[in-house]
């Protein structure tokens, strides 16, 4: 079973990708990584992160009214 690891927030830019790449890779051996949005608006994030072997998971949007 999976479990959470951490959170960070990184610009949408070629610099935030290469950075949010070297703190995955520094959280250890990761599986998989979770990503709201993943066929939407996280497409290009998405992408980037199986181009590095990165299994990716989509993450459902919480409901906002909860």
């Amino acid at each position: 079973m999976g479990r959470y690891v951490a959170d960070a927030e990184f610009p949408t830019t070629p610099t935030g990708y290469r950075r949010l790449i070297s703190w995955i890779q520094a959280a250890g051996d990761l599986q998989r990584v979770g990503v709201e949005g993943a066929g939407t608006y996280g497409a290009a994030l998405t992408r980037l992160l199986r181009l590095h072997g990165i299994e990716v998971v989509e993450v459902d949007r919480p409901d906002r009214k909860l």
